[in-house]
């Protein structure tokens, strides 16, 4: 027992109990790098981690299967996590793939297999050498990596892609969703109908397409888009559970309150100038619902166009909400268009309620409102707004 404790004392701490993630980069020493990982539906910031005087950062936590990536001044790196330790090395900064793993055949597997689809760019440069050079490192493992590589070297889109789980928290199964809508020749609706149909082979797989398409059209605009997602396409009745239905309909739920149809979450605020504004004690006949931010020319255009072609104050009334580093910053932007309105700023940005309960998650976002706050247009930019108020003779 004696000769135990003094074997462990002399064992630096960190080889005692190994943290979930860690990382020498001598290039990167006294430097910040961020971690982050892919949801699936967005990426997310793990932590920051400052590195020591060699160039060690640690992030103590274990990692959740998934794909994540290092990302600093200098330097990119994607690695995959297996539910255990991850520790490595990159000597190089200007060699992204020359890292050593360190008891992670998983990521030494993935690092090599980034080479192969960079040097032959996904098979379409020599592809007989690309899938035997692949198939070679794949040989008769079937890891995470494994998994992964299979999936990604092939970029048309199967139903097994969505009955690994596992495949959710990386960018594989997302690109290739992508890759499958650019085929359909700018028909949406058909392009996410062949999509869900092959998803619907696992309903977690079909959910979580069902999100990703909600969440990817909502930020386009494409109201005709999400308002047909809604109905849980290639679905038939009787075709899932009471259970499955109830928990796709929370995953719908955000995007349900401020489809087109229904009535405007209501909105009360202070603004910029100090005055209280009640959305649902509006007498307006007409309402613009605007979430812009002050660095987006595209946002500015369609402001602009907004005041050149509507009667701000009288016919319509102006509602916004900015993404901006200040208020002092949101007031000279206003200032520069003259643009009439009620106008907000808030500290929480993306965060700030009106933002999560209008589901904003790109700007410009436009909403059109009638007197009894029902949204009645979702408009992508000033041309689709003003061919809906010309159709409809507003």
């Amino acid at each position: 027992m004696v000769l135990l404790l003094t074997i462990l004392v002399g064992i630096p701490m960190r080889f005692l109990a190994q943290p979930g993630f860690s990382a020498t980069i001598p290039q990167m020493a006294g430097m910040k790098v961020v971690l982050s990982a892919y949801t699936g539906l967005d990426v997310v910031t793990v932590d920051s981690l400052l590195g020591d005087a060699s160039g060690h950062f640690v992030y103590e936590p274990e990692l959740p299967v998934g794909m994540y990536f290092l990302n600093g001044p200098k330097t990119y790196l994607e690695f995959l996590s297996v539910g255990k330790p991850v520790a490595l090395r990159m000597d190089d900064i200007d060699d992204e793939y020359g890292v050593i793993f360190y008891d992670s055949p998983e990521n030494t597997r993935w690092i090599a297999y980034l080479a192969l689809r960079e040097r032959y760019r996904y098979g379409r440069d020599n592809p007989a050498a690309f899938y035997r050079l692949t198939d070679s490192l794949i040989g008769d493992a079937n890891d995470y990596a494994v998994r992964l590589i299979r999936s990604d070297r092939d970029e048309e889109l199967y139903p097994s892609d969505f009955q690994d789980p596992d495949l959710i928290p990386t960018n594989v199964l997302t690109t290739k969703i992508v890759h499958r809508l650019e085929l359909s020749d700018n028909d949406f609706v058909l392009g996410s109908d062949q999509i869900l149909n092959m998803a619907k082979v696992d309903m977690k797989g079909y959910g979580f397409a069902l999100q990703y398409l909600l969440k990817g059209f909502t930020a386009l605009g494409l109201s005709d888009v999400t308002d047909h997602l809604l109905n849980f396409p290639c679905i038939a009745e009787g075709e899932i559970s009471e259970e499955e239905g109830q928990w796709l309909e929370t995953l719908v739920e955000p995007y349900q309150k401020v489809r087109v149809g229904v009535k405007a979450p209501d909105i009360q605020m202070v603004t910029i100038d100090g005055k209280p504004y009640h959305l649902y004690a509006s007498e307006a006949e007409h309402i613009l619902v605007l979430f812009w931010a002050a660095d987006c020319e595209y946002c500015h255009d369609f402001m602009r166009s907004i005041k050149k072609n509507l009667d701000l104050g009288k016919t319509y009334e102006l509602v916004t909400f900015v993404i901006a580093d200040s208020e002092k910053e949101t007031k000279r932007k206003l200032r520069k268009m003259k643009l009439d309105g009620w106008h907000c700023y808030d500290e929480a940005r993306w965060e700030g309620k009106a933002f999560l309960d209008y589901h904003v998650t790109s700007t410009p976002t436009v909403f059109l409102l009638d007197k009894d706050k029902t949204i009645v247009c979702k408009p992508y930019d000033w041309n689709e707004l003003k061919k809906w108020l010309d159709n409809n003779k507003y």
